[in-house]
């Protein structure tokens, strides 16, 4: 059997449901590709060949016949299995030189009426005709080359976008949607397609739209969705009659391009609660799915998904004791998203003006919370670079947790929870970003101003490990701080020389050890008679 055989030994061998075993199979086509460069280009082949016949009516036996075709387009364009940047390369080289006939195949297959071509599709297909064109076009993606020249083939492909969507309107991965993106007609042809979608049968919360809806008024990570910044021309063409709709799709349309991405769709506690219990789960199973993989890239996997599961549980465990609170919270938060973003709130606008009662009223309500919001005075503003007297964020920090924390002159006292509560630019979710430095608090630590007659106060700083408990500041900047998982300290480095004549009056530090200081400031310590105590010979 040659190594090409057992490439499609291994595709047949494979379940279409079973996604862990897709990802098998494409592990099993990196080790052959790996050892024997000339699969891919066997695969090529196969991959024009299958497509070639499907359109002829006459799948290849080899492959499970129509369906078995169908799957094997779905699994062959996906870059998972090109092992290195190199094959990546050969397989973009290898797409390049069969473009012509590519795109030959592409336009045919867009004639063809949709249908189903398979009844058990993996998650996320459709299992229809369109699935397998959409494969066809996404290839154009997945085996891309990032670079000069790249854009090249894109120029033929992008074109074929607004016939893909008339054509199979069921279909919408990320990939076909931001292909879409890039077309000069993308706002009008994504207005027609969630046009078809509402006047459709179909639940709109089910429908592939709900990505798009989370891209125009979702959460402050889909920011960068393609189509973001076309949301209200987009809302403009596709509600031009929304007066006349009948009582049912406005309400399905508000339910699903609203309040859903808003996250403030009416929901009883028992079903908030039993979401964050799912959704808990759910990173758990994927967390464990990783098994013994210590790599880099599954470490990553497993502790992101480990994190998101903990914030879950904290989800529910606030859910269920004060329901209110959580409601209010998420009404907080729609609302700040978009005190935090013109594109948003022009979006909504463009809603609120051709929406009838009670859906407009209801839209400039959540206008005017926003604007309400946004015009608030901030407890904890965060200052600008310039006010900023420090070279050493590590050393200002000690500072900081000394006149702050210890002595409590420096006030207010920084507490993350309440930025988060106030914050406007994006939700900040503690639970989930803990686990890190909080780029906010840490923006706020270093550009926070203080004073020359607080600065003569500090006499003494010290640099905790954690074994004292850890200082206060680290409690809002990196909440799950854990030394003892090896979370240390932000460093003190050279650059705090430049910062002792701020503290005039400095005459011990404690702990600074845990920073490993260099020579230079050691010496400059030194030439200060600034003592230096090891952490446990801290002095209170």
């Amino acid at each position: 059997m040659t190594p090409l055989d057992k490439a499609i030994a291994a595709f047949t061998a494979t379940q279409p449901q079973d996604h862990d075993g897709l990802r098998h199979l494409w592990a099993e086509w990196a080790t052959q590709i790996a050892q024997t460069p000339e699969v891919l280009a066997g695969l090529y082949q196969t991959y024009l060949d299958t497509v070639r016949q499907s359109l002829d009516d006459n799948a290849p036996p080899a492959l499970g016949g129509q369906a078995g075709a169908g799957r094997f387009v779905l699994a062959f364009a996906n870059g998972t299995y090109l092992p290195d940047f190199q094959h990546k390369k050969r397989a973009w080289t290898l797409l390049q030189s069969h473009h012509a006939e590519h795109l030959s195949l592409i336009r045919q297959a867009l004639l063809r009426p949709d249908h189903v071509v398979f009844d058990d599709p993996p998650r996320g297909a459709t299992g229809r005709w369109g699935a397998v064109v959409g494969a066809m076009l996404t290839l154009y993606r997945q085996h891309k080359v990032f670079g000069p020249g790249s854009e090249v083939l894109e120029g033929d492909v992008i074109p074929l976008m607004p016939a893909f969507f008339r054509a199979f309107p069921q279909e919408g991965n990320h990939i076909l949607l931001s292909m879409l993106a890039d077309h000069a007609d993308a706002a009008d042809v994504m207005a027609d397609w969630l046009r078809y979608h509402c006047d459709s049968e179909a639940d709109l919360a089910q429908a592939p739209t709900v990505s798009v809806a989370l891209g125009l008024l979702g959460p402050h990570d889909h920011q960068s969705g393609a189509f973001f910044a076309m949301g209200a021309r987009i809302f403009a063409r596709l509600l031009h009659d929304a007066a006349t709709w009948p009582p049912t799709r406005l309400a399905a349309f508000w339910r699903a391009f609203v309040e859903a991405p808003m996250q403030i769709e009416p929901v009883t506690r028992q079903d908030a609660a039993a979401k964050a219990r799912h959704l808990a789960a759910m990173y758990r199973r994927w967390a464990e799915q990783e098994g013994d993989d210590n790599s880099f890239a599954a470490q990553a996997r497993r502790e992101r998904n480990e994190v998101s599961a903990r914030a879950q549980e904290a989800e529910g465990e606030q859910i269920e004791a004060d329901f209110d609170a959580w409601t209010a919270r998420r009404r907080r938060s729609a609302v700040r998203s978009l005190a935090s973003s013109a594109t948003r709130r022009k979006t909504l606008a463009a809603v609120a003006q051709r929406l009838p009662s009670p859906y407009a009223a209801m839209a400039k309500a959540l206008l005017d919370e926003a604007k309400a919001d946004a015009a608030r005075p901030k407890l904890f503003a965060i200052g600008k670079p310039a006010q900023n007297r420090f070279r050493d964020p590590g050393f200002k920090l000690l500072v900081i947790e000394e006149l702050m924390y210890r002595q409590g002159v420096l006030l207010p006292k920084f507490d993350i929870h309440a930025l988060a509560a106030e914050y406007d630019k994006r939700e900040i979710r503690v639970e989930l970003e803990g686990y890190a430095i909080i780029p906010e608090a840490k923006t706020y630590f270093a550009n926070l101003p203080i004073t020359d007659d607080l600065l003569t106060r500090v006499t003494t700083l010290h640099q905790s490990s954690g074994m004292d408990g850890g200082p206060r500041h680290m409690d809002h900047l990196f909440p799950f701080w854990d030394p003892g998982a090896g979370d240390g300290p932000v460093p003190v480095t050279a650059k705090a020389v430049a910062d002792l004549d701020l503290l005039p009056n400095l005459t011990r530090i404690s702990g600074l050890e845990n920073s490993k200081p260099n020579r230079r400031l050691l010496a400059a310590l030194k030439a200060r008679g600034i003592a230096l105590l090891h952490e446990g010979q801290k002095q209170d």
